[in-house]
């Protein structure tokens, strides 16, 4: 069975507690908190935890043109194919 600081929540094993009014400390320092409560028990995940990447950055909204966009080709005149002369 774990046995956990009342301070702290962490795991203490057998040989290194400190017992003051029948409570479990990790510490001679935890035990002379005051706390009135048990901390919750710290549990060392069982699957590894991997760290959070920022999300991409998003680009700029691109802003729909008010005109006819220059292109570097412009189209051949009606009625005339090109390379022809």
């Amino acid at each position: 069975m774990a046995i956990y600081c009342f301070e702290c929540g962490v795991e203490v094993s057998e040989s290194q507690k400190v017992v003051r009014n029948d409570r479990v400390y990790c510490s001679q320092a935890h035990s002379t908190s005051p706390r009135q409560k048990p901390a919750p028990p710290r549990v060392k995940s069982a699957t590894p935890t991997t760290p959070v990447q920022n999300p991409p950055s998003q680009a700029p909204a691109v802003q729909p043109s008010t005109g006819p966009k220059a292109t570097a080709n412009p189209p051949a005149a009606p009625g005339k194919i090109p390379g022809k002369a």
